[in-house]
């Protein structure tokens, strides 16, 4: 069953907005379709719980690694598919540099998605 960003859980949530943190910030330069893209995933998970997310994992997830431990809380298979999906398309959106592709290629492997 397909997982809609807007059906994720407030955990599940806040796991996709600290890996999109991991995404964007990977090659040390956010780009204005990195931007774009970014307001599109909030607007698709829904403005206001996007903004309450960001809040949260700014409070939470001070280190990468913060938000790497994080994601481990995601246990939902479609939800899986679905962020994981999320932050390929996000880092796409201008193009995967190898930093972008190493954090998607951790993320499949920690969520069995091969």
């Amino acid at each position: 069953m397909l997982v809609k960003l807007a059906d994720l859980s407030a955990e599940e949530l806040l796991a996709m907005v600290g890996l999109a943190k991991l995404v964007v910030r990977a090659d040390k330069e956010l780009s204005s379709d990195e931007a774009k893209a970014l307001r599109d995933l909030a607007s698709e998970c829904g403005d206001e719980a996007w903004n309450v997310a960001l809040g949260e994992a700014q409070r939470r997830f001070r280190t990468r690694s913060d938000a790497m431990f994080y994601a481990k809380n995601v246990t939902r298979s479609e939800a899986r598919v679905a962020i994981h999906g999320a932050m390929v398309k996000l880092g796409e959106s201008d193009e995967i540099v190898p930093e972008e592709q190493k954090v998607l290629d951790w993320l499949a492997e920690l969520w069995e998605l091969s």
